[in-house]
């Protein structure tokens, strides 16, 4: 069976209180490989100054995974809609939250 690994870093800074909600959600993630990543709380759900808005939000982590395509050789908008499908249906979040999983996007700039 797979393990996967990441730590939540996040400091209180002098005087911040929990009771007031007047406190920074800013935080990192690290993850077993070492890759490191800003995160908050979404501005649209915490408001300015108490959210960074260069920090990955929860919601925007759980729509990351994405297919991009770089190179000489470009996929038709059949192959990346091929893709798209093979790719949602093996994917572990699609397939493990019982909330709808969408992925909207367009094959712009594809060949046919």
């Amino acid at each position: 069976m797979s393990s996967y690994t990441a730590a939540i870093h996040w400091t209180r800074k002098s005087g911040e209180l929990f009771t007031d909600g007047k406190y920074s959600r800013a935080h990192s993630w690290s993850f077993d490989g070492g890759a490191v990543v800003l995160a908050s709380s979404s501005p649209s759900v915490v408001r300015l100054p108490f959210s960074d808005p260069a920090g990955v939000d929860p919601e925007e982590a759980l729509v990351a995974p994405h297919i991009h395509f770089s190179g000489d050789k470009r996929p038709s908008a059949a192959d990346v809609e091929a893709i798209h499908h093979e790719a949602h249906d093996a994917c572990y979040i699609a397939n493990s939250v019982k909330s709808e999983i969408r992925v909207e996007g367009s094959a712009e700039g594809l060949r046919d």
